[in-house]
């Protein structure tokens, strides 16, 4: 899903227009951004973790050329799907 689409889902929803709803959208995503670029970890209920992951700098071999490349440290996003409670499985039956 695309976030125009996200948009559109919950404006329909919610019954808001769809620039407020990207506003909010926007306001939330830069929220979640902002905390995962300062080293935190961020928990959305129902949805899933966001993890900032830090992946060594390493050498890396062009396997056609043989050519050796330094690839950089890098911090990276690990997202983990939070299974679903016992409670919200039951109230969705």
């Amino acid at each position: 899903m695309k976030t125009n689409e996200l948009v559109q889902r919950v404006a329909e929803k919610a019954k808001l227009p769809k620039k407020r709803v990207r506003a909010i959208l926007d306001l939330a995503f830069s929220a979640i951004s902002q905390e995962i670029e300062s080293g935190q970890p961020v928990v959305v209920r129902g949805l899933g973790k966001f993890t900032p992951k830090e992946q060594p700098a390493r050498t890396k071999t062009n396997p056609e050329t043989g050519e050796t490349t330094e690839v950089p440290a890098r911090t990276v996003v690990n997202f983990r799907v939070i299974k679903p409670s016992k409670d919200k499985e039951e109230a969705d039956s």
